[in-house]
């Protein structure tokens, strides 16, 4: 049998590096036993020599921290996970204070306690909010005791996922909104003194809320523990092997436009030769030849926002990888619409230690402009969950529970100049001069109290800072006070539209968003900063329509004054600052068609071959993309007749949100433009396309297209003359990539017996991956049994990489899924070269007889006691094993869904951390893949109205649609209006049945590999 196709599915191994995972076996030397912190101090290497740390608490004032936070005035609120890893529940929230100022916190309290594994904790409203899922509760001191004698909870419905993979990360954002991170256990999540009972769900997103007006939202992130956030409010997600993602665009904004809400707009920003590598100084704490290189357990980031440290460190980010106990530098260095975050220091880390007890998990700026660090100091930081049973129960997970240190990393010679916090006590117009702060945390701080106090008498001092500060940031936090305060004006916003700075400028225009749309201001949604516009609760609507701020500002704003600062903001449509110019684009969504449309063909023409530019084009076309159509073709005629390859994506995706506009007028004159027109073949070929998928869905569309004897013999003509010059240009060796896709595209709407041919010749042929991606997706989509039955007699003739997505592509209809079958029963195509993935989604059709048929083929393909398969295999985990066989398999089986130290796909988890599991742990991965699955790993099964079955993960997901992604084909959205089913496996997309064809041997072969991989060893051919 064929172990290599047998071994497809190892690819879906569940990481265990998580949170702050760590060692899955008992570390052997003299690193068994902790150090003292003045001896762990002296472990601290720093690349830059004229750093120093200075233990700011320690064991036993502290214990099992994870998360700290500053008040109003300076005391330091500590969220301690003593409950980890797995109970029983003793969480608690310590206070720490500095009573002589020397930055040692000599007084410890606990504040609250009994709290189920408590992660985050931030001040708010003379209380604090802890994130302790599934609630985010409120503490607050009401008789100055010191301890809170009020606990509520605000939020629930957060799901109580592995206690390293909750609801954390809440911070005060820019915008006056608190801002938190999914943790990977999503959740369906509710107001709990709410009476309508309206949950929001937050899965594969994370969150921002307002208590005041009590608003929630999913928002675009889903980061894993914590959320870095630098001073213009650009949001940086993590993930256990990502050190950093950035949020470019706001889900809401997608969301303007059904088709679109699938895009992933949250992207890993390392340079492109950047692995993910890391310098650690620990001696290895895993019984392995040698510990990864790479991120498994990245966390508890933050951007410095300081003034300490040198001007050298502010904007990097700074990110934790506690299994390497080390804390790794970046510099975020603009680029276009986004960053790049490049690494500082050849072959060294910011920090790094040679206590292997040392786990950073949290850092962050301090009221003193240092950088501070959470050392969760004991001996393992893994969770039992994720290792092999027998290991379970024999680790001593709590080894050094009672210990916890946090560190204040600060250049020598470094003098404080900063006062110490108290501004509880200070006066509103003091904290109006706090929002020009060197510091991000005085700034913070000032505003959200400001906001809290909702003491409009500053709002003259703050329209002087937003015209007048010498500081572009008090500039910036002074016009969100006044939006938080509801008394921002449409000429201040204006004012700040021209000013010097760029990111004044793009906030600015966020700003001007509720004043840009007459009578329903405010109740717009369209803007995702601005407070005002979304105070969607009834409570906030009432606050808004009664505030004589408000009608002074909006209802009772004359016409000039909007018109004038309309003006304003269309002035900016050819900044010269692309994250202006990004942002001008989102804003036009909101306008009038006529007011708009023109301004965004003079933005296409400079950012359609920006990948980012052109996506916010598009999510403010409107609901009458035709209308923008003809308005490009009329402005920019050779971007529509002959776009080069780079701004092919914008006219691609235009014409498939013409197909599926409603509008009646608007689809007859595009299906009448295709006639009118003889040139712009590509244009022609995917407006074409474009109408087709729409008409699956459109009566009128199937109408207007239907080649019958009430059609017009020019229409008749026209499609005929666009079918032969598809199928010259999809057979031509000579048309560009695009144009050649584009026409391959419109063969799967084609004629079967024709079009078909030209598809499987093109399956034939030596062409790029991209061309036979192409051409086997319209091959399944022709949907006819003879194309099918002819592809599959073709099988052997075919690349591997055909027959993968030709298998993938059957499941997707009946007609196909027959075929295969049919296929298979005649043995064709031997069972074993049929992946685990398409084996389970065969046995999920809709259709009964057909469920029958791979049930009887497969019957033998999975054992269904899982445990005795892991045992049977268990002799492999003695023998040892040949690396480079195992790589050749790891290679042929598992880079299609996983990326290994940058090689590979991102389907699955990236495995470049898999050398931390130990070889009991990763053998019960791959034989028993679902007996510990992440819900971001679970499979789904999506049903169309039409009967489609798609089986996957769900990515992206949005009130509109659901993208879900499968191996070895294209991601595949479905409007939430076409879906019948969407049901979750409670199982890992890894099937079961990895073990038929394997030996032993195949498998320590494997397990060799993966305790040791190198990309080396892969083969070239993937």
């Amino acid at each position: 049998m064929n172990r290599i196709a047998a071994i497809q599915v190892l690819g879906w191994i569940s990481l265990a590096a998580f949170w702050f995972p760590g060692a899955t076996a008992i570390a052997a030397g003299p690193s068994d036993s902790p150090l003292a912190p003045h001896e762990e101090l002296t472990t601290f290497h720093f690349a830059d020599s004229n750093l120093v740390a200075d233990l700011v608490a320690s064991e036993p004032d502290v214990v099992a921290p994870v998360a700290v936070a500053w008040d109003a005035d300076g005391r330091l609120f500590v969220a301690e996970m003593t409950d980890y890893p797995s109970g029983p529940v003793s969480g608690r929230i310590r206070m720490l204070e500095d009573r002589y100022g020397d930055g040692r916190y000599e007084q410890a309290t606990v504040f609250a306690d009994q709290i189920a594994f408590p992660n985050g904790v931030m001040p708010w409203n003379g209380g604090i909010l802890v994130t302790a899922a599934p609630d985010i509760l409120f503490f607050k001191d009401t008789d100055g005791g010191g301890h809170a004698d009020g606990r509520r909870v605000v939020l629930t419905g957060f799901a109580e996922g592995n206690q390293q993979l909750r609801v954390n990360g809440l911070y005060w954002g820019l915008d006056n909104w608190i801002y938190g991170a999914n943790g990977r256990s999503d959740g369906e999540v509710r107001w709990v003194d709410n009476p309508t009972n309206k949950t929001v769900s937050i899965r594969r997103r994370d969150f921002r809320f307002r208590p005041d007006t009590q608003q929630f939202e999913a928002i675009a992130g889903h980061s894993q523990f914590g959320t870095a956030h630098d001073d213009w409010g650009n949001r940086f997600p993590v993930f256990n092997n990502i050190p950093i993602r950035h949020v470019v665009i706001e889900q809401c904004y997608l969301d303007r436009v059904p088709l679109l809400a699938g895009t992933e707009t949250v992207v890993p920003i390392s340079a492109p030769d950047d692995k993910g590598r890391v310098y650690y100084l620990a001696p290895p704490t895993l019984l392995i030849p040698q510990a990864p290189d790479y991120f498994t357990s990245a966390c508890g980031p933050t951007v410095c926002r300081g003034e300490a440290l040198g001007p050298a460190y502010r904007g990097n980010l700074l990110v934790c990888e506690p299994v390497h106990n080390l804390i790794q530098r970046r510099r975020l260095l603009p680029k276009g619409a986004t960053f790049v975050a490049e690494r500082t220091g050849e072959g060294k880390e910011f920090l790094a230690s040679t206590d292997p007890w040392f786990h950073p998990v949290f850092t962050t700026t301090g009221p003193d402009g240092c950088l501070y660090v959470v050392d969760f100091y004991r001996k393992y930081v893994e969770h039992p969950q994720w290792v092999a049973d027998e290991l379970k129960t024999t680790v001593p997970w709590r080894t050094g529970e009672e210990h916890g240190r946090i560190w204040r990393i600060r250049p020598k010679n470094w003098k404080s100049t900063t006062a110490r916090p108290n501004l509880t006590r200070a006066r509103s117009t003091e904290l109006v001069k706090y929002l020009a702060s060197d510091n991000g945390w005085w700034r913070d701080t000032a505003q959200r109290l400001i906001v809290e106090r909702q003491d409009r008498s500053v709002a003259p001092a703050l329209e002087k800072m937003a015209h007048k500060s010498p500081s572009p940031l008090g500039r910036l936090h002074a016009l969100y006070a006044l939006d938080g305060l509801d008394a921002l004006k449409p000429e201040v916003v204006r004012t700040a539209l021209h000013d010097s700075n760029p990111r004044v400028r793009e906030h600015a225009i966020r700003l001007a968003e509720p004043f840009l749309s007459d009578a329903d201001l405010p109740t717009r949604r369209d803007s995702p900063d601005s407070a005002r516009s979304y105070r969607g609760h009834e409570v906030a609507q009432d606050r808004l329509l009664t505030s004589a701020t408000t009608k002074s500002s909006l209802a009772g704003t004359s016409t000039r004054r909007i018109e004038e600062l309309k003006k304003a903001v269309f002035a900016l449509a050819m900044d010269a600052d692309p994250r202006v110019q990004l942002q001008f684009a989102l804003t036009l969504g909101g306008l009038p068609d006529g007011a708009k449309l023109g301004a965004l063909a003079r933005l296409a023409q400079t950012g359609a071959a920006d990948r980012w530019q052109s996506l916010a084009i598009l999510t403010s076309v409107g609901p009458r993309p035709w209308l923008f159509w003809q308005t490009l073709a009329e402005e920019s005629p050779n971007l529509i007749a002959a776009p080069i390859e780079e701004q092919a994506q914008l006219v691609d995706k235009l014409a498939m949100l013409v197909g599926a506009s409603r509008h009646e007028g608007d689809l007859s004159e595009a299906a009448a433009w295709l006639t009118q027109r003889d040139d712009a073949l590509f244009a022609r070929f995917v407006l074409l396309d474009g109408l087709a998928e729409g008409a699956k869905s459109n009566p009128l569309l199937r109408q207007l297209l239907a080649k019958s004897t009430e059609t017009s013999n020019d229409q008749r003509r026209m499609f005929d003359e666009l079918e032969l010059e598809a199928r010259r240009a999809a057979a031509s060796g000579e048309a560009s990539q695009h144009l050649r896709l584009a026409a391959i595209r419109l063969l799967g709407k084609g004629e079967p017996k024709s079009d078909g041919q030209v598809l499987l010749d093109l399956l034939l042929s030596e062409l790029p991956e991209k061309v036979h991606s192409a051409a086997v997706k319209s091959l399944t989509e022709l949907n006819d049994a003879e194309v099918g039955a002819a592809a599959f007699s073709n099988w052997s003739r075919f690349a591997r990489g055909v027959r993968q997505q030709l298998l993938a592509g059957a499941t997707r209809s009946r007609i196909m899924a027959a075929a295969l079958l049919s296929a298979l029963e005649q043995e064709k195509i031997l069972l074993i070269e049929v992946d685990p993935s398409t084996r389970q989604a065969l046995q999920k059709v809709a259709d009964a007889e057909l469920r029958q048929r791979a049930e009887r083929l497969f019957k033998n393909a999975a054992a269904p006691d899982r445990e005795r398969v892991v045992q049977s295999f268990r002799p492999s985990i003695q023998l040892s094993g040949d690396r480079k066989h195992g790589g050749e398999i790891f290679a042929r089986s598992c880079l299609t869904c996983h990326a290994m130290q940058g090689e590979g796909a991102r389907i699955g988890p990236d495995l470049s951390g898999i050398a931390t599991h130990s070889r009991e742990t990763l053998l019960v991965d791959i034989l028993d893949p679902s007996r510990q699955v992440l819900p971001d790993f679970v499979s789904y099964t999506l049903v169309t109205a039409e009967g489609e079955v798609l089986t996957g993960l769900v990515i992206a997901e949005s009130a509109a649609s659901v993208t879900i992604r499968r191996p070895n084909a294209p991601d595949a959205t479905a409007q939430r209006s076409q879906i019948k089913e969407l049901i979750a496996e409670g199982k890992s997309l890894m099937p079961d049945g990895l073990e038929q064809g394997l030996t032993v041997q195949d498998m320590a072969d494997l397990l060799s590999f993966l305790r040791q991989p190198e990309v080396a060893l892969l083969p070239n051919e993937k």
